[in-house]
């Protein structure tokens, strides 16, 4: 399954643009870019919250990778039909709640 992949390769993480939107990139560049609300006098909640929601979508993105990195795993060891060992849960729980954790912050 993993030969299928082809999304951009690498570590992604969280940056800002030169205009200071908000973005995810590689080493090989940009791969996302998350633009700000507009803000409109009288609206300041409802800006606030999309800022907010912005900067979670790019960390939802940028985890993108492990989180399907993750459930591969987790798909292969239930593809396998080989009884886990209790060891073998708990790793596989533990990936995934990192990698949950780091995605929605």
């Amino acid at each position: 399954m993993r030969e299928k992949l082809k999304h951009s390769k690498g570590k992604w993480g969280c940056v800002f643009t030169l205009n200071k939107s908000r973005a995810v990139r590689n080493k090989g560049g940009i791969i996302a870019t998350i633009y700000k609300p507009s803000r409109y006098s009288g609206q300041d909640e409802r800006y606030d919250n999309e800022l907010e929601e912005a900067r979670c979508n790019q960390r939802l993105i940028a985890e993108a990778p492990e989180l399907l990195n993750a459930c591969i795993h987790a798909l292969e060891m239930c593809e396998d039909r080989v009884m886990p060992t209790e060891n073998d849960l708990t790793i596989m729980a533990g990936r995934l709640k990192a990698v949950i954790e780091k995605a929605i912050g």
